[in-house]
């Protein structure tokens, strides 16, 4: 039975919060432009904006490529929530980790191109504690033991 290995979060990452950051640039947009934004100067208003707009492509960035992924055995199981794929574990090339990052992101590049390219990047699961940031995340541990198997 395949387990989740990515965030359950993920889909709040790829969707919700892009679409929280083009939501706060149309409403901001429409009470300027209504004339109903008199509680700011129009530099206040455009400083706002253009932080907002900024936190928009930035979360577009990082979080659009993020696939949800499952592990069995065998092989991993890919989703970017339009298209699926079954991905044999002796595909992978390698795995590395951004550890500047929480939830950890997680990247596992191929050998040969998928549907998804020659690499995916997820989030894991979110760890809490006083060294969780110093230390290697135990899903890249596991991915890369079955790698040596």
């Amino acid at each position: 039975m395949p387990r989740q290995i990515s965030s359950q979060l993920t889909f709040l990452h790829k969707f919700i919060l892009p679409g929280i950051f083009a939501l706060s640039i149309v409403n901001t947009a429409i009470l300027y432009l209504a004339g109903r934004w008199s509680t700011a100067s129009p530099a206040i208003t455009g400083t706002m904006m253009l932080f907002t707009v900024a936190f928009l492509v930035v979360s577009i960035l990082l979080h659009w490529p993020l696939k949800k992924v499952h592990v069995d055995e065998r092989n991993l199981y890919i989703s970017d929530y339009r298209v699926d794929a079954t991905i044999p574990i002796t595909n992978i090339a390698r795995v590395s980790e951004f550890f500047f990052s929480e939830p950890r992101r997680v990247t596992i590049h191929f050998k040969d191109p998928t549907i998804f390219g020659r690499k995916i990047v997820f989030i894991a699961t979110y760890r809490f504690g006083p060294f969780s940031a110093f230390t290697s995340h135990p899903i890249v541990s596991e991915l890369r033991a079955m790698l040596a198997s």
